[in-house]
């Protein structure tokens, strides 16, 4: 499959596409999207190549998107696996295209690589650091602005002319980011409790940042075994864990069962890589504040 996806990319061509078309540009995932467009609007014509249905860590691309790379510009990556399976193939198709990371400058925290926390009181900062870095550096606010910055200076380098459309749309969007992270530390710097369960890790960046503490179902992709189970099930009712979240598109048969072992009445549905990010941002903070209280 992957050899002949990179031959249908071969053939369609390659070259600067930007002045009969607009910039030409790919993202890994939809908030990357996002941002793109909030800082050039109608001057990119933008890819995601992984989206919101889709799983980061087995994806691959279809005919149709290596085709649409042999004409890209710049790739925006933004470090997760998917990237690290993909990359050299997809640099290959298009060796005019330019590779940018959007994370440089992020700080990263650690994936979760067990099931809970042992002792309760230590957030995602705290774990293994050999374990590997959380992806999900788009459920922080602050992370984004990182993120919109680094975009906005390479679209500016790549296409000069166009410096003052980009320069005051990034203006424009870090202030709605920041203002999106000030309602986001004043909701969830309120809340009652701080442990939440939720299926995959997605909201880890959220709980370092404002002190709460992720308790995961899934390890690395994988459901716990019987004892990670029972320790999960232990951890979550000494906390008093009282909703489950789960993501879009997920058999949450577990989280029922899960629900049902420790008096969970809230299960709730986050997006994993929203599309309009702060849409799904504020609908995975009011579910923690929900949740919390």
């Amino acid at each position: 499959m992957a050899a002949t996806i990179l031959l249908l990319a071969g053939c369609s061509g390659s070259g600067n596409s930007a002045d009969e078309q607009g910039i030409q540009i790919a993202v890994t995932v939809p908030p990357q999207a996002w941002l793109v467009r909030q800082i050039a609007g109608d001057l990119v014509k933008v890819q995601t190549m992984v989206d919101a249905g889709s799983d980061p860590h087995s994806y691959e691309p279809t005919p149709a998107q290596m085709v649409a790379l042999a004409e890209t510009d710049i790739y925006f990556t933004v470090g997760i696996e998917f990237e690290e399976a993909w990359m050299p193939k997809l640099s290959n198709s298009n060796r005019s295209m330019k590779v940018i990371p959007s994370d440089t400058g992020v700080q990263r925290i650690v994936s979760e690589h067990s099931h809970a926390d042992e002792d309760g009181d230590e957030h995602a900062e705290s774990e293994h650091a050999e374990e590997g870095t959380d992806p999900h550096i788009w459920y922080s606010p602050k992370r984004m602005a990182i993120m919109a910055e680094n975009i906005g200076r390479e679209l500016i380098k790549f296409d000069p002319q166009n410096k003052a459309v980009y320069e005051a749309n990034l203006e424009k969007l870090l202030a709605e980011i920041n203002q999106l992270e000030s309602e986001t530390a004043s909701k969830l710097g309120s809340v009652q409790r701080k442990h939440f369960v939720i299926l995959h890790p997605t909201l880890g960046y959220l709980a370092a940042d404002y002190g709460l503490v992720q308790i995961a179902v899934e390890s690395e992709g994988q459901e716990p075994g019987p004892e990670a189970m029972a320790h999960l099930i232990e951890t979550a009712k000494n906390n008093g864990v009282k909703a489950i979240f789960y993501q879009k598109g997920n058999s949450i048969k577990i989280v029922e069962s899960i629900a049902g072992q420790i008096g969970a009445s809230q299960l709730t549905e986050i997006d994993s890589m929203p599309e309009d990010w702060p849409k799904g941002l504020m609908q995975a903070v009011d579910g923690l504040v929900e949740a919390l209280n």
